[in-house]
């Protein structure tokens, strides 16, 4: 039976750690390095209210995220959430040379994204692993100066606005270099299956190119005719080929977009909701509040309040 640890509770890890700091509430880092002289925290079943980045520099690591096996060697990267199980076998971590980030879900709550520059669709349909294994050169670089950021951070009072903002900014650059690395290796599969000129091909360009055109235009256009005319075939093939794909009509996938990208404007900028309508290009404050709780349940006004 999994147990479920708070990021309060993992400070009991600080003795297995050859450095150990946390930054308030918000971030815990540590670095574990030969030998540990005790299990580790996951050396049973448990599901942590945090989100989990270990990155491995030597030594290897086996056990399980949601039942499924996972391998953790040197140049890879762990990362796994409150949603997931974990289990990490004891055998051999007396070896190990790691850096790991827990992330408290507060401090996760607190972040901005630009919507735009996610491939949504790359992101939902290729299902990220929790493992992403041999890392290149350059990605272990970008990933060990990130983690020195942190690392420094927390050394920072954590009362201070300007050191959490700045530790929100690491984090953002965090996650923005994982979406990379995946939107990478996702590419090159793309490319490998395209270049066997499989039937279906084609047309999961045709997807691939709508998402891209998506993410650059959807706080101007929301109509599918725009994006269809920008491919050069009609409305509704291109609804057809989406709902093929992803299992969403077209018309979904564009207001999930511009709906994120207004939730982020409403929690996150200094605008009025009339600003933020101009910016998403439409007519009236009114008709974006029409629009908007048409697929939240819920007015704009109501969605800042929450």
């Amino acid at each position: 039976m999994e147990q479920n640890i708070t990021i309060e509770q993992l400070s009991g890890i600080k003795r297995l750690s050859s450095e150990y700091i946390q930054f308030g509430n918000e971030y815990i880092y540590c670095r574990f390095e030969p030998p540990v002289n005790e299990p580790t925290v996951f050396g049973f079943p448990a599901r942590i209210n945090a989100l989990a980045v270990c990155l491995m520099h030597k030594g290897e690591l086996v056990g399980e995220v949601d039942s499924k096996p996972i391998e953790l060697k040197p140049k890879s990267v762990l990362l796994f959430g409150g949603r997931n199980v974990v289990h990490i076998n004891s055998d051999g971590h007396a070896k190990i040379e790691a850096e790991v980030l827990f992330l408290s879900t507060q401090f996760l709550h607190d972040l901005n994204f630009d919507m735009s520059a996610i491939d949504l669709h790359s992101l939902v349909e290729s299902k990220p692993e929790p493992v992403m294994a041999d890392l290149s050169d350059l990605e272990l670089e970008k990933l060990n100066y990130v983690m020195g950021l942190f690392r420094l951070i927390a050394k920072s009072d954590p009362d201070s606005p300007i050191s959490k903002n700045s530790a929100r900014c690491i984090a953002q650059m965090l996650f923005y270099q994982m979406l990379e690395f995946h939107d990478q290796r996702n590419r090159a599969q793309e490319r490998s299956s395209i270049a066997a000129s499989s039937p279906q091909s084609r047309q999961s360009v045709y997807v691939q190119e709508f998402m891209q055109l998506l993410q650059q235009h959807h706080r101007r256009h929301r109509s599918i005719s725009f994006y269809a005319d920008k491919l050069f075939i009609s409305p509704k093939y291109l609804s057809h080929l989406i709902k093929e794909a992803t299992g969403k009509s077209a018309s979904d996938l564009i207001g999930d977009i511009v709906i994120q990208e207004a939730k982020n404007m409403l929690r996150y900028s200094n605008k009025n909701i009339q600003q933020i309508a101009y910016e998403l290009n439409f007519s009236t404050q009114s008709s974006f509040g029409k629009y908007f709780k048409h697929i939240t349940g819920m007015s704009p006004t109501e969605f800042q309040k929450k």
